[in-house]
């Protein structure tokens, strides 16, 4: 057979049906910049408007708080519930050299919660996405002291005797916490 003739050499891919150009410009910071083109025509786009000079972005809004539905309670009912802040009390550690402090564990909704035939009590905090970021029970045992700051309470958790600071919106009175005793 024949031997095939090589094709023509391809001129370069382009999106424009204009002929490329001869010799591309050198690249500088200075003066005007030549724009990249695909050969279209030259689109004007607005240039971004600076705080205040345009329409507010509503596609996203700002400090909305989620309202996260509540499950069924089952048998307790609900004695108590606010917006609360709580903090931890942290033991230092003496081989570390550490002091002691009050760590804050955020906010969340704070609900006093009673069963309803035996009427024992415990305190339920659930952050925004409502994940349980404390619970425990109250007992006649427990005391809770009033303090400038909210109620300071010495809770028994996993990792033992802890002590809790909890801040909430509305005052959290003696009645609410029955069985414990609250000390002012």
């Amino acid at each position: 057979p024949a031997a095939e003739k090589p094709a023509a050499a391809a001129a370069p891919f382009s999106f424009s049906t204009a002929p490329a150009p001869a010799a591309a410009a050198p690249f500088s910071f200075g003066g005007a910049a030549p724009s990249f083109n695909f050969g279209g025509p030259q689109l004007d786009v607005p240039k971004p408007k600076g705080p205040g000079e345009g329409p507010e972005d509503d596609a996203m809004p700002k400090d909305a708080r989620v309202e996260v539905q509540r499950a069924d309670d089952g048998d307790e009912t609900t004695a108590f519930e606010s917006r609360c802040a709580m903090r931890r009390y942290d033991k230092p550690d003496p081989k570390k050299g550490e002091k002691p402090s009050w760590k804050d564990l955020g906010k969340g909704q704070l609900r006093v919660m009673r069963h309803k035939t035996t009427n024992a009590a415990r305190v339920v905090v659930r952050n925004d996405v409502g994940k349980v970021v404390l619970n425990f029970a109250l007992a006649a045992a427990m005391t809770c002291r009033k303090t400038k700051a909210g109620v300071a309470v010495t809770a028994a958790t996993a990792e033992g005797a802890q002590q809790y600071l909890l801040r909430t919106k509305e005052p959290l009175e003696a009645s609410h916490l029955a069985p414990a005793k609250l000390v002012v």
